[in-house]
């Protein structure tokens, strides 16, 4: 079995995620998609499995921004992390159909 964190790296692991998300929807609200998707990037780059709506929210701002290829890789993973995921599955269809990939959409827009 794996070491358990110690409460004082869960508390600031917590921190560390709360802090940077609240970046994030700062810089989504002022439409500084960039730097909301460096908050989100930091986030999954220390926490790639344990919190799969980022992946969902960084997706978001890649489509906002018509960075289609970008959100279809990032939804597929958060995906894989959390399949029920409404919004990913919807955004992920719409960026296929952006990408002329009707295919590929149409089974994410019936989920």
């Amino acid at each position: 079995m794996g070491a358990q964190p110690r409460p004082d790296e869960s508390a600031g692991s917590e921190a560390f995620v709360q802090e940077h998300f609240r970046n994030a929807k700062q810089a989504e609200a002022a439409q500084n998609f960039p730097q909301a998707e460096e908050e989100y990037r930091l986030i999954l780059g220390r926490f790639p499995f344990q919190v799969p709506g980022v992946y969902q929210n960084l997706g978001i701002d890649y489509y906002l921004e018509h960075k289609y290829v970008d959100a279809v890789g990032v939804f597929s993973r958060g995906l894989k992390l959390d399949p029920t995921m409404l919004g990913a599955q919807l955004f992920l269809g719409g960026s296929y159909l952006y990408l002329n990939q009707p295919e590929k959409a149409l089974p994410h827009l019936q989920y």
